[in-house]
């Protein structure tokens, strides 16, 4: 929108309110916003605002950069919120307190933090979507869908007579995945050749067929 522009130093952003009305903030006097926008736009909520959008948005490398320093914290990313009015910094880390007075003693209260998690990897247990053995019969590869930032996976099996459970224990990065819908292959190998016993996803209790390897390395 040109008013935006046009109105820069007093703009502090705009955004979709609860109720599904448009809202858009300014700093100062907002009297002559109220009156411009209720002939270019009436159907526009103004607000008031502390800090304008493009100092809040000028902090941001600034921030981010503060908390590369601090030891212990994985950024997430950085960006302006602007019904909060603030720079947001989001971090994975157990200092938040430390953190979160950093910034207040270096940036006032124009930034906000928010906490992920205060551990980077989280232990998780998933189902699969197939799976396959070797000649012997006794080697098991499941194939599942996941994040690109999974490790040490392995297999947790149960052997009875009749069938074969199986679910994938494995960490989980907490933070922001590079990539997420990803394929994996993780092999166990099983107490005796599988035999014609049925294959079970011990998380979703189902069957599952067996299925063509992908050729990837197991993870």
């Amino acid at each position: 929108m040109v008013y935006e522009s046009e109105n820069a130093d007093t703009f502090a952003g705009a955004w979709r309110g609860d109720e599904g009305q448009d809202v858009m903030a300014f700093t100062g006097d907002l009297a002559p916003h109220r009156a411009a926008l209720a002939t270019l736009a009436p159907h526009i909520h103004v607000a008031q605002a502390r800090y304008n959008q493009a100092e809040l948005e000028a902090l941001v490398p600034a921030v981010e950069a503060l908390a590369h320093e601090v030891a212990g914290v994985n950024v997430q990313g950085a960006w302006v919120n602007p019904m909060h009015n603030r720079a947001v910094l989001s971090v994975i880390t157990a200092r938040a307190n430390e953190l979160e007075m950093m910034l207040a003693n270096t940036f006032g209260d124009r930034v906000e933090l928010e906490v992920v998690a205060t551990e980077e990897w989280r232990a998780a247990e998933c189902g699969f979507t197939s799976w396959a053995v070797d000649g012997s019969g006794a080697q098991l590869t499941v194939m599942y869908s996941g994040g690109m930032d999974e490790r040490r996976q392995e297999l947790v099996i149960e052997e009875t007579a009749e069938a074969v459970s199986v679910s994938v224990k494995l960490e989980r990065y907490n933070g922001i995945s590079a990539a997420v819908g990803v394929g994996h292959e993780v092999t166990g190998r099983l107490a005796s050749p599988l035999a014609g016993r049925r294959v079970i996803d011990a998380i979703g209790g189902e069957e599952r067929l067996e299925g063509r390897r992908s050729g990837l390395e197991a993870s």
